[in-house]
């Protein structure tokens, strides 16, 4: 009998690998646990939420960090499209919170959001 594992059992080693750090990356980036644990069960998109964005009547701005993990940058742009006359900005490199180097794309984004424009 052979030493070797099979190559499915090792391409599964690494694959649960790339999950216990992906989780741990998770938890790293949680500063409330138990509120990460009620917001996603909040999440689910079926029905009248997903149907009533096209009745949001406000600019908005929709963030994504090209290193979302439970919301991939596309959720950010089918939400954008899905708002009338909202914007999508992507974020790279933000992960899940909003690190400090984001925000000079963050800062003059919302300012420019938000000015104030009038007809002289």
């Amino acid at each position: 009998m052979s030493n070797c594992a099979p190559k499915h059992f090792v391409a599964f080693q690494r694959q649960l690998a790339g999950q216990r750090e992906l989780a741990g990356q998770i938890f790293d980036w949680t500063r409330n646990m138990a509120a990460s644990l009620a917001n996603h069960n909040l999440v689910g998109g079926e029905g009248t939420r997903r149907q009533r964005l096209g009745e949001i009547a406000v600019p908005t701005l929709v963030f994504r960090s090209s290193e979302a993990r439970l919301f991939l940058p596309g959720h950010g742009e089918a939400l954008a499209r899905a708002i009338p006359n909202a914007r999508f900005v992507l974020l790279e490199h933000a992960g899940h919170e909003l690190p400090q180097r984001a925000w000079k794309i963050v800062i003059p984004a919302i300012a420019a959001h938000t000015e104030m424009k009038t007809n002289a």
